[in-house]
């Protein structure tokens, strides 16, 4: 998939290893631990990269190279990936509007439109 880099902050670990902590355009923020992608991985730059999920719950670039300049336009997040967070930011939306208008009674309508409130609020 196509990630485009907004900001790199290179941190230590406890345990005295290196590693990018990677903010995307789109908000999230990935970890790169393999010190061969750091070259690659600067603000601005658009990658044909893989990110997996961590062992910890965060995610991880795993690979990485410079997109080609035919691939450099718009970045669109539509891997499994993404349609699982967007899928599990509904979820969350709609389960927050359930729990707020418990005990109201309300109709469908209702709970839809409280929960379209959150996920715009969530997604930001």
């Amino acid at each position: 998939m196509l990630i485009r880099v907004k900001q790199v902050e290179e941190r230590t670990s406890r345990k005295g290893a290196k590693f990018l902590a990677v903010e995307l355009a789109d908000g999230r923020t990935v970890f790169c631990w393999d010190s061969a992608l750091f070259p690659l991985v600067r603000a601005g730059a658009v990658l044909d990269a893989e990110v997996e999920n961590g062992r910890t719950g965060y995610l991880r670039l795993v690979r990485a190279k410079a997109a080609k300049a035919s691939e450099s336009g718009p970045v669109y997040e539509t891997g499994a990936e993404s349609d699982r967070g967007d899928k599990a930011l509904r979820t969350a939306a709609l389960l927050a509007a359930a729990r707020v208008l418990a005990g109201q009674k309300p109709d469908a309508e209702r709970v839809v439109k409280y929960a379209e409130t959150f996920y715009a609020w969530l997604t930001g």
